[in-house]
C-alpha cells in the first residue's frame, strides 16, 4: 500500500523527520553528520528552501523548512537518496537506510510557527533564543551555527 500524499505548499513550512530503517543508526560516525549536514544546505539551495532548524540524532533527524516553491516531495527524495547512496557507499552498505519520510505541515502563521519553533526547541532541552540566534546566524551567512552538533573541518 502506498503512502498518502503529501500536501505540498508553496510557501509552507514544514516539520520534517526521517528515521533510520528498522530504527537503525543513520549516523555512524562524525563524517555522516557532517556529510549530511552539507547535503542538507545542497538542497536548500537547489530547491529554494529556507531551513529554519535542524537536530541530528543517532537514528534519525528533524528540520523545520520551509519551500517557497511547492517541491517538498523532490527535495526529500533527493536528500534521503543521496544521503543513502552516499553512506552505503562509505560504509559497504546495501538497501534502504530511511523508513519512510514523516512531514507535518506547520501553520504559516507567525504565531504558529513561534509555537512549533518553541516546542522542538524544548524538546532537545535547548532554550528558543538560541534557536533564534543561530537562525539569524545562518540567515546572515555565518557558517557554524550556535551548537552545531559536529566542529566544520577545513579542507
Amino acid at each position: 500500500m502506498s503512502r498518502p500524499l503529501r500536501i505540498e505548499l508553496a510557501g509552507g513550512l514544514y516539520h520534517v523527520a526521517a528515521r533510520g530503517d528498522r530504527r537503525e543508526a543513520i549516523y555512524r560516525d562524525d563524517q555522516d553528520r557532517l556529510d549530511w549536514l552539507t547535503l542538507l544546505g545542497e538542497v536548500c539551495r537547489r530547491f529554494n528552501w529556507r531551513c529554519h532548524a535542524y537536530c541530528e540524532m543517532t537514528n534519525h533527524y528533524h528540520c523545520v523548512v520551509e519551500t517557497p516553491d511547492a517541491n517538498l516531495s523532490k527535495g526529500m527524495r533527493q536528500l534521503n537518496g543521496v544521503d543513502t547512496q552516499t553512506t552505503n557507499r562509505r560504509h559497504g552498505l546495501v538497501g534502504h537506510l530511511f523508513y519512510p519520510v514523516r512531514a507535518e505541515a506547520i501553520a504559516r502563521a507567525y504565531q504558529s510557527g513561534v509555537y512549533r519553533m518553541q516546542e522542538i526547541a524544548d524538546d532537545f532541552g535547548v532554550h528558543y533564543s538560541t534557536v533564534s540566534r543561530a537562525v539569524r546566524r545562518l540567515e546572515n551567512g555565518i557558517e557554524s551555527p550556535v551548537h552545531l552538533p559536529i566542529k566544520p573541518t577545513s579542507a
